[in-house]
């Protein structure tokens, strides 16, 4: 699962208080901002529980992978990302739903644990 979960900064002291480390990602992510000038209207996937449901769809792949990761190693991984999931998905998925990701047209689909959809909302 390749995933781009935002490229607008919370701050650092935002960041932060999710995680300490997320305070270098934040900064970084100011770089962004010349890309997204290019986009003229953006998709958001949103899903309701980040931490089971990526945590869930992984381990999928990993058993398609032929074994892959154990449990226990699939927890360590998607742990690693959960902090960015929950310092940057609920303003994310809030502006795809009001005025729009950098205020450009946006369509937030809601999926469920198995990618089918379970709703939809337009912004900007």
């Amino acid at each position: 699962e390749g995933v781009t979960v935002a490229s607008t900064q919370v701050g650092a002291a935002a960041a932060t208080a999710v995680d300490v480390d997320l305070g270098a990602v934040d900064a970084c992510l100011g770089a962004y901002a010349r890309w997204d000038a290019h986009a003229d209207a953006w998709l958001v996937v949103a899903i309701d529980s980040p931490a089971d449901t990526v945590y869930g769809w992984r381990r999928e792949a990993e058993r398609r992978a032929g074994g892959g990761l154990s449990d226990e190693q699939v927890r360590d991984f998607v742990g690693r990302f959960l902090p960015s999931y929950e310092a940057y998905c609920p303003a994310l998925y809030a502006a795809a739903a009001g005025s729009g990701v950098d205020a450009k047209p946006t369509l937030r689909l809601d999926v469920d644990t198995t990618r089918s959809p379970v709703g939809a909302v337009r912004g900007g």
